[in-house]
């Protein structure tokens, strides 16, 4: 468990932001954290956020292989000249943690609440400079990660409408496309038996992708009972799909 510190040992000051904002908001935490303790577990719901002021950090997910080493995302030092703000997202409301901060060696930070975000930006134009180039970085690694969803996507996903009573694929066909349904119910017919599936009744929306994924011809014929609106994919573009859609890959092919 942390431990509260004294702010002396970071020799600031009095005068300084640090030393000003703990005695206007004397319910921020100076925490010490010690080797391999964690300031932020990923998928936890609390809004703290901290200043680290001392000390270094890295920020990881969990590892792509079980077993395998953390995934590090970043890794930062700092002193009270070069500080770093971490979990500012708790500024913006209630959201997950999407990834883990775990302290290298012995490291120094104020807890604050969201609200103290608000008392910074009214009086402390040096942390506000700080808290404003991490939103920054923020907001510039969201852009980057939309625009590598969509290079991902552009090329390979193709929309499909089909109106009432329209076949999409006939039992026996081959599985050159993988069909995901947005909109609309389709009959999947098989034998004398019949079906009728939604996206959220489909895992991840897609219809048969056994057959996709095993090359396999489809085993049902399917058929449109309303509008319906689909998205695409042609057997080509299978691995760059396996990719985006690795829990899909997982269930099919180790199923």
């Amino acid at each position: 468990m942390p431990e509260l510190f004294d702010l002396a040992v970071l020799a600031q000051d009095e005068s300084c932001e640090l030393c000003l904002l703990l005695q206007r908001c004397p319910d921020v935490e100076p925490r010490r954290y010690t080797d391999g303790e964690y300031l932020i577990h990923e998928g936890e719901e609390d809004q703290d956020l901290y200043i680290v002021v001392k000390g270094s950090y890295t920020v990881e997910r969990p590892p792509l292989l079980p077993g395998g080493p953390p995934v590090i995302l970043d890794s930062r030092m700092c002193d009270p000249d070069h500080i770093a703000i971490v979990g500012e997202m708790a500024y913006f409301g209630d959201y997950r943690r999407t990834a883990s901060v775990r302290s290298s060696g012995s490291t120094y930070t104020l807890c604050l609440k969201p609200q103290h975000i608000d008392v910074i930006m009214d009086g402390y134009p040096a942390l506000t400079r700080v808290i404003c180039q991490q939103f920054t970085r923020r907001l510039k690694e969201a852009n980057d990660s939309i625009r590598e969803f969509r290079s991902r996507f552009a090329l390979v996903a193709s929309k499909r409408m089909l109106s009432a009573g329209e076949i999409l694929f006939e039992q026996g066909d081959p599985a050159d496309v993988i069909y995901q349904l947005l909109v609309g119910e389709i009959e999947l017919e098989l034998g004398f038996s019949s079906t009728v599936v939604t996206h959220e009744t489909l895992f991840q929306g897609f219809l048969e992708p056994e057959a996709y994924l095993h090359h396999r011809p489809h085993a049902a014929t399917a058929i449109a009972r309303e509008e319906c609106i689909l998205v695409s994919v042609q057997q080509k573009h299978r691995e760059t799909l396996i990719r985006c859609y690795p829990e899909l890959a997982s269930r099919v092919l180790e199923g």
